[in-house]
């Protein structure tokens, strides 16, 4: 079934308030009555195709990324940016951008955007590329699912989002890693 969107700034404070079932409505008229441009959405199942950020695959060691810059690090748990990085996806201008690696391979990367318009565009990217993605959470959070990725977006009452992709196994370890880790700092407080 083929969704219909048309670009609206009221797009971004809809999603923030929770007011859509989806981050996009469907719409064919503006509010005098006028027609609009519409643009096409057909959804895809083609997630797992993504396979990393930016032509670079999930599980590649961090010593093979040029300029990366140490943000955090949390032990076996390190977040990079990259100061030379294109803060640009299409017409999305992106706030940060963050690389997440677990025992130093590339499991995720969260794209934060910090503009209500820019929220509206980097959802409609996503629907575009993967077709609706599914709630969580209450109405402003969203999962698109594959076999091996998973995109999660978070948009928060002002507009600001996170889109955070990463690969569904790698992602699984680290989690799996953390709680250990917190039973682990359990035990150890009890002493």
């Amino acid at each position: 079934m083929k969704q219909l969107l048309k670009h609206t700034w009221m797009a971004p404070l809809a999603c923030g308030l929770g007011i859509m079932a989806s981050p996009l409505a469907a719409q064919d008229k503006t509010e005098e009555g006028a027609d609009s441009t519409i643009v096409e959405i057909k959804p895809s199942d083609n997630l797992s195709k993504l396979n990393g950020f930016r032509g670079v695959s999930f599980g590649t060691p961090v010593g093979e990324f040029k300029s990366l810059k140490l943000s955090e690090d949390r032990g076996a748990l390190k977040l990079y940016v990259d100061d030379n990085d294109k803060q640009l996806v299409g017409p999305v201008l992106l706030d940060e951008i963050v690389y997440y690696f677990f025992n130093d391979k590339f499991i995720a990367v969260a794209l934060h955007t910090s503009d209500g318009n820019d929220t509206s565009n980097a959802l409609r990217i996503l629907e575009g590329a993967y077709g609706p993605g599914t709630p969580l959470e209450g109405e402003n959070t969203y999962l698109w699912k594959g076999k091996t990725e998973s995109i999660r977006t978070s948009v928060d009452t002002e507009g600001q989002a996170e889109i955070f992709i990463s690969n569904n196994a790698l992602y699984k370890e680290y989690l799996d890693w953390e709680e250990k880790a917190v039973k682990e700092a359990i035990e150890e407080l009890k002493k």
